[in-house]
């Protein structure tokens, strides 16, 4: 493995890491991810009967899915200024 590939590896789990810390840690995720916990259990058991409650599990996916985005962009920034001032590329 080439030093780039293990440094990208390095990275990535590093960014994954704290992204999980972060989302463990964020209430609107957890709560979103609990509301999208529910509506999916209602959902496969009741899709074919119900579209309103479809509508509303896709919705909170979709909702929950943009966080965790938000929250996986916010943990690359933390741990590239994190990196940079290691690396003494940035000074405090």
């Amino acid at each position: 493995m080439k030093q780039k590939e293990i440094f990208d590896l390095i990275i990535e789990r590093m960014i994954d890491n704290t992204r999980e810390k972060m989302l463990r840690n964020d209430a609107e995720y957890q709560s979103l991810e609990a509301k999208r916990a529910e509506l999916e259990k209602k959902y496969l058991q009741t899709a074919q009967k119900d579209m309103e409650k479809a509508e509303k599990y896709i919705e909170i996916v979709q909702e929950t899915d943009m966080r965790f985005a938000d929250v996986s962009y916010m943990s690359a920034i933390k741990d590239t200024v994190y990196l940079m001032f290691k690396l003494n590329l940035i000074k405090e």
